[in-house]
């Protein structure tokens, strides 16, 4: 059996301690937490991840060869807050880096295997049923210690008011961040949800939000509901995005 201790590879990023977590309305209902694949399964990654992936991330999945480090919070911090499908998803489209003929060219099955086997080694506790394809969007990956305040630097969307205070410019009564893997573009099917986003209690400041759009433009939008997606820093009133992407939501704000 693997060793390992997650307290051994506490990153700044964890000590930060930013307070912000996932949009209730991006969460799914479980989590890995509450046992989403079996130990059989994870011993069938195993095998996989002893053939096809330790000669790039090492025998015990510390990032020895070329690939990173698989376990620690430092990996947790990359993937959790998110769906489990983000996980698998990178893992099937991506790996192994030097397959032949190309990365992906594993079965679903082994890619499963071999998140089940990832989710084991971060001390994610196994469960009675397996893995499943069908179980993966609405199951948030989390640490064991349950879901956790996102890490700084995160990429996020964020729904509110946008608000001007002098010359600084502001997103009140906005919602929690949900956690978003491309922030500088967006798509129909992300701003549907945006607008259906429920008003929060948040504030964020935005920084950089005038560099890119003249005042003129930012002014017709006061007081509207404006989608805001960028990196998330910060907490309480000091609480920040750099915006990536601006999107007016053609919806006042009450």
């Amino acid at each position: 059996m693997i060793r390992r201790t997650l307290a051994a590879a506490l990153t700044l990023f964890v000590s930060a301690g930013l307070h912000a977590v996932v949009a209730a309305e991006d969460q799914p209902q479980r989590t890995v937490l509450d046992g989403v694949y079996t130990a059989a399964q994870a011993e069938r990654g195993h095998v996989v991840y002893a053939a096809q992936c330790a000669h790039c991330h090492g025998d015990n999945l510390d990032g020895i060869g070329a690939g990173p480090m698989l376990y620690s919070s430092r990996f947790l911090d990359r993937w959790r807050e998110d769906s489990l499908r983000t996980l698998y998803d990178y893992i099937a489209r991506n790996m192994p880096l030097d397959g032949r003929p190309a990365p992906g060219n594993l079965t679903p099955a082994q890619y499963l295997d071999l998140t089940a086997f990832l989710l084991s080694s971060n001390e994610i506790p196994a469960g009675t049923t397996e893995l499943t394809a069908d179980v993966l969007d609405a199951t948030l990956l989390v640490g064991p210690d349950g879901p956790q305040p996102l890490p700084p630097a995160t990429t996020v969307r964020v729904v509110g008011c946008l608000a001007q205070n002098g010359s600084a410019w502001t997103l009140t009564r906005a919602s929690a961040p949900a956690r978003v893997r491309k922030a500088d573009t967006t798509d129909p099917a992300e701003l549907d949800r945006s607008a259906q986003t429920a008003p929060g209690t948040l504030a964020f400041r935005l920084p950089n939000l005038a560099d890119d759009h003249s005042t003129a433009d930012l002014t017709a939008q006061l007081a509207k509901r404006i989608q805001i997606k960028g990196v998330l820093n910060g907490e309480g009133a000091d609480a920040r995005v750099s915006v990536l992407s601006f999107e007016p939501l053609k919806q006042a704000c009450q």
